[in-house]
């Protein structure tokens, strides 16, 4: 390690990176622990990086566990991931897995948002209010168009209208119970 340190001084530190990644490479190992790979890289190193974390497995034959905070990073790089929260494995699935918690909704912000949740009610359409917002579920264009029909000819102006859907960030928050966790 020291003598590494010595040869490499001079090389910047996605530069140290990419040697001590191919040092490691050199000696064909079945598991690799990266931690923080894209760290100090300019944004060409940061793809190359993320191409090489995701070809590893196949070109080597090697599993690569990466450890990141930086939840975009993981979503460009894993296929499945784990989710640990105070020493415990609280999610443990593909990636797509992860992402199918994600919740399509609408939000609507109305000019009277109770009554109209009450005539959506009365139209078989459950919702919740967070934020000032009516959350629904996810509507065909035709229902969407309905239930906004249904509001105006109710006098109920529809301010806003919105397509969400819970973002990794949120699903992360929710498994974590908004704690420091790692990826």
């Amino acid at each position: 390690e020291e003598e590494f340190d010595k040869k490499t001084s001079a090389l910047s530190g996605g530069q140290k990176t990419r040697v001590a990644l191919g040092r490691l490479l050199h000696l064909s190992p079945d598991l690799m622990i990266l931690d923080e790979p894209t760290n100090g890289l300019d944004p060409a190193g940061i793809q190359e990086m993320r191409e090489l974390i995701k070809e590893l497995p196949q070109r080597f034959g090697m599993t690569v566990l990466v450890s990141s905070h930086l939840l975009s990073e993981i979503d460009q790089m894993a296929d499945h991931v784990g989710i640990i929260r105070e020493g415990e494995l609280v999610f443990q699935d593909t990636l797509e897995a992860l992402h199918g918690r994600s919740r399509h909704h609408l939000a609507l912000r109305a000019t009277n948002n109770a009554v109209a949740a009450q005539l959506l009610a009365r139209q078989g359409l459950a919702c919740e209010e967070e934020n000032g917002y009516l959350l629904l579920p996810l509507l065909s264009d035709e229902a969407a168009a309905a239930a906004g029909r249904l509001l105006i000819e109710n006098r109920v102006g529809i301010l806003r209208l919105e397509e969400r859907q819970t973002s990794l960030e949120d699903i992360f928050l929710s498994l974590t119970g908004g704690k420091a966790a790692s990826l």
